[in-house]
């Protein structure tokens, strides 16, 4: 019967097997995002396009509150309060978009060690469970750390998953 196993921060896994899972493009996984090549990706680049939009479209409500913030309207009970609706519902927009949208397929390879950095768990807030991880050493060459980077990641690739990726992990 498999038993329970929560990791310490720091704790390092060597993948069994291949591991793929979905890496959202997000500015945590920028570094495994370029190793992978991924707005290469046709299907990956249109997301992409999809979520400019909506990033544009919060920008365009945010100038517009900005710009009228001061001005007396007739009619509206509380224009301050529904020019930031507005802002604040552009912001989810752009936010849910990015995140559910824009992700792309990738493949670590057995024999990848990767060292846990952060857990993220909070009741309520199941779409957000997720851990992150450095990549310690791969052999897929893409993924090794580079040396001569500086930084808290000493050239280590950092990146997310969503815990429910996490849990089809196969490590020795």
């Amino acid at each position: 019967m498999p038993k329970l196993f929560v990791p310490e921060i720091g704790t390092t896994l060597k993948l069994e097997r291949d591991w793929t899972f979905p890496l959202h493009n997000e500015g945590r996984n920028r570094a495994l995002w370029e190793a992978f090549d991924c707005e290469k990706d046709p299907a990956t680049y249109a997301a992409m396009q999809q979520v400019y939009a909506a990033e544009q479209a919060f920008q365009t409500a945010v100038n517009r509150r900005d710009r009228h913030m001061g001005h007396q309207y007739t009619g509206v009970v509380n224009p301050r309060a529904a020019l930031q609706q507005a802002v604040q519902q552009a912001y989810q927009n752009m936010l849910v978009t990015r995140m559910d949208l824009v992700t792309h397929s990738v493949t670590i390879v057995a024999g990848t060690e990767l060292q846990l950095d952060r857990i993220y768990v909070r009741k309520g807030k199941e779409d957000f469970s997720s851990l992150s991880f450095m990549v310690v050493s791969s052999p897929d060459k893409r993924l090794s750390p580079n040396p001569a980077t500086k930084g808290f990641t000493k050239g280590k690739k950092r990146f997310w998953a969503k815990l429910d990726d996490c849990n089809r992990i196969e490590f020795i």
